[in-house]
């Protein structure tokens, strides 16, 4: 698409000018290519690329346009695990101001003061 806006928008001025253009443009589409043809390295050329399996977006919302008892058939089907809908309310803990159990220290734990007889023996 981009050679065809340049012979349009050259084609009013003179044609040497258009003769360079078109040049220019045909040996940037053949240039070599940078990879390596050996066959000794296809096996690592094959190792750098990842095949990702996308998810099936078409078989979910068919999922979701099926009854429960539909859902819960399908599912055992294809042999996936049922969908545990426990609606846990998030905590976190530094939202809130209080404690949670209050600290009681065990008897006797109570601060040593110069006065105590715990210190003073």
């Amino acid at each position: 698409m981009a050679l065809n806006l340049f012979r349009t928008s050259l084609l009013t001025t003179n044609n040497r000018q258009l003769i360079i253009t078109i040049m220019n443009i045909r040996t940037h589409f053949t240039k070599t290519p940078n990879h390596h043809t050996k066959a000794k390295w296809r096996p690592f050329r094959r190792a750098k690329v990842l095949d990702i399996d996308l998810p099936d977006f078409d078989k979910d919302r068919k999922l979701r346009s099926y009854t429960l008892q539909e859902q819960r058939e399908y599912l055992k089907r294809e042999g996936i695990p049922p969908v545990r809908n426990a609606e846990y309310k998030p905590l976190y803990i530094d939202a809130s101001t209080e404690a949670f159990e209050a600290y009681v220290p065990p008897e006797g734990d109570g601060k040593a003061t110069l006065m105590s007889k715990d210190r003073l023996n």
